[in-house]
């Protein structure tokens, strides 16, 4: 008998998905689920594409970034026909 123990996401569809070791292929096999809610404290952290990890503080930076940005590149709607105009000259 052997032990396999690691945390999961049940996904809204109730699914739980485990994938199990390749020597456990075409292989007959008794399966025993014990399972236990985490606390909040110990739930896996999210990561990121630049593998930093996802909190509340780092979403929160990152939308106020993205609306500074949008501030600094935005285009005013009034000058949007003088853009045009000047571009038609060209």
């Amino acid at each position: 008998m052997q032990n396999i123990q690691f945390k999961a996401h049940i996904d809204s569809d109730g699914i739980l998905k485990v994938q199990m070791p390749p020597e456990t292929k075409d292989t007959d096999l008794e399966i025993m689920v014990i399972f236990q809610p985490l606390s909040p404290q110990q739930q896996q952290p999210h990561y990121n594409a630049w593998g930093k990890a996802v909190t509340q503080e780092s979403t929160q930076a990152a939308i106020s970034q993205m609306q500074q940005l949008r501030q600094e590149v935005s285009i005013d709607s009034l000058s949007i026909p003088e853009m045009m105009e000047e571009g038609r000259r060209f």
